[in-house]
């Protein structure tokens, strides 16, 4: 038995590496060990004795991608029984926090089978990160306790998995929660950074992609080092910009416009940076040919080549 599986783990996870798996999920696979499966052959459940013979798993970020991994796991294989079978009902109880991930029962479609794999079954679950923490965690205090039976050990760990889907469903939800009254405030640094945000899409409205928080508190940072207020240097920027230079300048990030732009226009520049850099945390890392257009600055910044 165990060759016919292997070959069909083998097969099952080249499409599932080849075409279900995104750059974030994980994928885990396992074939029923002899002990476990000598177990198994004593519950009398003779369909279920192997239909998690080769047991696979696919870990997704939330609640949320559920669905898009079942979906592509239903373009690849054949469906043979879902469990719980219907998205929208549950046999549990509202006080009841049981075991109840998605698991999708399996074949390999012709196109990938063989005569000897025409009939096998597997098991798919399909688990949030959340879910596959609690079940790694809690697997042996529920199924394997050292001691035996333990009431006490299965009722803390069914309160671990309440909170955890607790926590599940506020990820889910976390654009809706965000809405509510009570969270309805902003602290001053969030507000400095979306305007900040907002000054920088003005000038450069393509290109900054998921990186503009990181590049909003980036000048943030060179503000409190040079002691100037965002709408001074966007004022130089501008400026700089109407010369022919800073925005127009497609060869340096916007990071290097600001600092270009402090170095034009704030007095005594080179002085308050000299200063304000000698402390190790707030060095002004920069590319080398930054640094070759600034020689007289070659003292204070730091060049990317000499970090790596």
């Amino acid at each position: 038995m165990y060759d016919k599986y292997e070959e069909l783990d083998t097969i099952v996870c080249k499409i599932i590496k080849n075409n279900v798996l995104n750059e974030k999920w994980l994928f885990l696979h396992r074939l029923k060990s002899d002990e476990s499966f000598y177990f198994k052959l004593q519950t009398g459940r003779i369909t279920a004795i192997c239909e998690d013979f080769l047991a696979c798993t696919i870990v997704v970020d939330n609640l949320t991608q559920v669905s898009d991994a079942e979906k592509r796991l239903l373009t690849y294989f054949s469906l043979v029984d879902r469990r719980p079978q219907h998205k929208k009902l549950t046999k549990k109880k509202p006080e009841e926090f049981v075991f109840d991930d998605l698991r999708l029962f399996l074949k390999l479609k012709k196109r990938d089978s063989t005569k000897r794999l025409k009939n096998a079954i597997f098991e798919f679950q399909v688990k949030t990160f959340l879910q596959h923490a609690w079940a790694i965690a809690t697997h042996d205090l529920i199924y394997k306790p050292i001691g035996g039976a333990d009431w006490a050990m299965a009722r803390v760990a069914y309160q671990i998995k309440a909170m955890l889907e607790h926590a599940e469903i506020s990820i889910a939800q976390v654009k809706h929660l965000s809405r509510a009254k009570p969270l309805r405030k902003e602290s001053e640094r969030i507000k400095l950074v979306k305007k900040i945000q907002t000054m920088i899409l003005n000038r450069w409205p393509e290109g900054m992609g998921n990186h503009i928080e990181r590049l909003a508190e980036n000048i943030i940072r060179l503000l409190k080092i040079a002691h100037c207020s965002e709408n001074d240097l966007f004022k130089w920027i501008d400026q700089e910009t109407a010369l022919g230079r800073g925005c127009c300048l497609t060869t340096l990030s916007p990071y290097e416009i600001a600092l270009e732009a402090m170095i034009n226009h704030l007095d005594n520049a080179r002085v308050i940076l000299h200063k304000e850099t000698k402390n190790a945390n707030r060095k002004i890392i920069v590319p080398t040919e930054f640094i070759d257009n600034h020689p007289d600055y070659s003292s204070i910044f730091y060049s990317i080549s000499d970090i790596r």
